[in-house]
Formats: C-alpha cells, sequence, structure tokens
C-alpha cells in the first residue's frame, strides 16, 4: 500500500464511522418528539450549511442555476423530493427498530438498488449480459441478508414485553418499535433513498453548467447537490411540520431544559455534514481506486458502526445468544453484497 492509500483509507474509514453515528444524539432528546428532532436536523444539513458553503465557495451557483438545462433542473428536484421522503421514512425507521438494525436494511436497500437502478434505466441491454452477473449476485445476497436481520430483530422484539412494542417513532421507546412495520418502512427508505443517486446522474447538467462557468470540480458537485438536498427538506418539513401541527408540539422547541437538545442536534448536523467532507478528501486521495473500495469501504463502516453503536447503547440489551448470531449474519450478508456489487461495477 502507498502512502495516499493508506491516508485515503483512513479518511473514508473515519467518514463511515461519522455518518454511521451521526444519529445517536437523537435518542437522548427525549423531551422533544421525533418530528422535533428530525426537522431541524435536517434543516441544519440539508439546507441551511450547504447554503452557506455554496454561498462562500461558488459565487458562480445562482449563474450555474440560471443557465443549466431546465431538464436537468427539473429532474434534481423532483428526484430529490423523492429522496426527501426516503429521508422521512429512514428518520421513522431508525427510531423504530433501532440505529443498528436501521441503518442496516436502509443502506442495504440504498446501495443495492441505488446501483441497479441506474444500470437498468441508461443501459437496460447491460442487464442480459454476462458484466451483470456481479449485481445479480449481490442483489440475491442483499435479500437473503434483510431477511436474516429482520429474522433476528423479530427474535429481539419477542424477547421483550408486548407493552414495550410501538406503533411509531417515539423517541422514549428508541429501538423498540414493531418489527413488521419497522422493516417496512427501512426497506420503502431505502428504495426512495436511491433516487438521489439517479438525481445526481440525470441533473449533471448543473454541474457540468458550473464547470463551464469555471468552477472547480469539487465546487460544481456542491452546486448540483444544493437543489437536490433542498428540494428533499421540503418533503421533510411537509410531514415533521404536519406531526408538529397535529401534535401540538412547536411549543416544545422553547420548553425549559432543553437547551441540551440544541447541541445534540448540532452533534447531529455536523457528523453528518462533516462525513460527506470527509468522505470527499479520503476519495481525492485515493484517485481511481476509490470506486473500487473507497465507496464500499464508506458504506460498510457505516453499517459495522450503527451496530456497534446500538449496540452500546443498549439497543440488543437481554436479547437471546441466536438474536446476536442472525444479526451478525444479516450485516455481514449486507456488507457482502455492497462489495460485490460495486466490485461489478467496475467491469
Amino acid at each position: 500500500m502507498s502512502g495516499d492509500l493508506y491516508v485515503g483509507m483512513g479518511f473514508v474509514l473515519l467518514a463511515g464511522i461519522m455518518s454511521g453515528s451521526c444519529v445517536v444524539p437523537m435518542k437522548y432528546a427525549t423531551k422533544w418528539r421525533w418530528e422535533s428532532v428530525w426537522m431541524v436536523f435536517n434543516g441544519l444539513a440539508l439546507v441551511l450549511i450547504p447554503l452557506i458553503v455554496a454561498a462562500l465557495t461558488t459565487p458562480q451557483a445562482w449563474t450555474a442555476y440560471r443557465e443549466a438545462p431546465k431538464s436537468a433542473l427539473i429532474a434534481a428536484v423532483l428526484l430529490g423530493f423523492g429522496w426527501g421522503i426516503g429521508a422521512t421514512l429512514c428518520g421513522v425507521g431508525y427510531t423504530m427498530l433501532g440505529v443498528g438494525l436501521g441503518m442496516t436494511i436502509v443502506l442495504g436497500v440504498s446501495a443495492s438498488v441505488g446501483s441497479a437502478l441506474p444500470l437498468a434505466i441508461l443501459y437496460p441491454e447491460r442487464l442480459l449480459k454476462a458484466e451483470s452477473l456481479a449485481l445479480y449476485l449481490g442483489l440475491a445476497i442483499m435479500i437473503m441478508a434483510l431477511i436474516l436481520s429482520a429474522y433476528a430483530g423479530k427474535i429481539r422484539q419477542a424477547a421483550r414485553p408486548n407493552q414495550e412494542t410501538t406503533s411509531g417513532a417515539d423517541l422514549k421507546a428508541f429501538g423498540k418499535g414493531d418489527i413488521r412495520v419497522g422493516v417496512i418502512v427501512c426497506v420503502a427508505s431505502g428504495l426512495l433513498s436511491s433516487m438521489f443517486n439517479l438525481a445526481l446522474i440525470f441533473g449533471d447538467g448543473i454541474r457540468n453548467t458550473a464547470l463551464h462557468l469555471g468552477a472547480n470540480s469539487a465546487a460544481a458537485v456542491n452546486v448540483l447537490w444544493l437543489p437536490i438536498t433542498v428540494s428533499g427538506f421540503v418533503a421533510i418539513f411537509t410531514y415533521c411540520g404536519y406531526l408538529l401541527t397535529k401534535n401540538r408540539s412547536w411549543g416544545l422547541y422553547f420548553s425549559s431544559g432543553t437547551a441540551s437538545h440544541w447541541f445534540y442536534i448540532l452533534i447531529m448536523s455536523g457528523l453528518y455534514i462533516g462525513s460527506i467532507f470527509v468522505y470527499g478528501i479520503g476519495a481525492v486521495r485515493l484517485g481511481q481506486r476509490g470506486a473500487i473500495i473507497g465507496f464500499p469501504s464508506y458504506m460498510a463502516m457505516m453499517i459495522v458502526t450503527g451496530n456497534v453503536v446500538g449496540l452500546i447503547t443498549g439497543e440488543w440489551r437481554l436479547c437471546p445468544p441466536k438474536a446476536y448470531v442472525f444479526g451478525f449474519a444479516g450485516i455481514s450478508g449486507l456488507v457482502a453484497s455492497i462489495v460485490v456489487i460495486s466490485l461489478g461495477r467496475q467491469n
């Protein structure tokens, strides 16, 4: 291994740890409701911080939006909105199933489908060629791994009293949601979250326009991300705003004893945004090897970290041993599916 490869992989793995643990502070904001946390967290991470970054680093951004192909802008906005629905479900799923199991399912589905959809839409003729065998193998491994993970969650649920099981997102019962509902929510989240990859593909005209106007490659990517994340936040704001109004919980933001909750959200946002920048540094260091070993390592580290912090924070406390066995098998399978699919994409 060269020095750059060591350094690059270090940054990639650190990014995975940051992203895999960014949801954990939400567990301790129990004086707020789920929608209170999820809306502010995403408002900072998807809108405020990206807007500040774009304003400070890319003065060409607003001109790029005016001159970019309208089809690229529409694709970025619509697909970004779909991804935002997935991000909303993601927050619900993480709360119901816990960070470990929820992240395992969402990331496994998202990574697999996110690789398969562009191939099916852009290059359907390749689906019948031998080079797609890795994709099919990876998807098959992913399905089996999801079954194992869901079964581990079922064992966990059976080991606790029925009155502890919730049917929705409840910060005071983190990881105690009904396994069937939680798995459905997480799978739906993974499917919709894959739209982010499609948004990057079909909105690429925005990035090309920014490059033409003189933006560097990193800044041009940020210009493309902004309409995707902002439109995604519209979906999140719509649902969370509805719940805040329905539950009359807007006032919780200003209730006594919740100053620490704002700090928790800042940590969440910092870890999330920071992971993106750290991964970018690692990918640059890895160069062409980034797509081969960088991305699957990043996704795998996110899954592993999510499960480690889930264990540490008691999501699997008092479970029978076979729950751990099936859970570990599911995690291993999902990591393997991501590696297989990523390697297949290089052919």
